[in-house]
């Protein structure tokens, strides 16, 4: 649950794998669309949302970061959350991650 006091929110997540090159930020960085007042029980994989695939060229040193924002229709995006966690670290399977 996403809480605001005004209203259900509706988050969207920026996914980034650090560190990344200027050029190459593209390559790096994924943000789903966001679905309006989905900040209940949030979900964004589906075919507007297809899986995203980063290619890691030093595991040891990357990162992992994800970045919930809300989205305003009238202003730039309001910052909820994130998280980020070390490649190394990320193991396959399910896992629920607290932020």
């Amino acid at each position: 649950h996403l809480p605001n006091p005004d209203h259900i929110v509706s988050p969207f997540v920026q996914v980034e794998l650090w560190p990344y090159t200027g050029s190459q930020a593209d390559n790096y960085i994924f943000k789903t669309t966001f679905f309006k007042n989905n900040g209940l029980n949030p979900v964004w994989l589906g075919p507007m949302n297809p899986p995203k695939y980063f290619q890691v060229h030093e595991p040891d040193l990357a990162f992992l970061r994800f970045v919930v924002l809300e989205q305003d229709m009238f202003s730039d995006p309001k910052f909820l959350a994130h998280a980020t966690f070390p490649i190394r670290g990320i193991r396959s399977g399910k896992s629920i991650q607290h932020i």
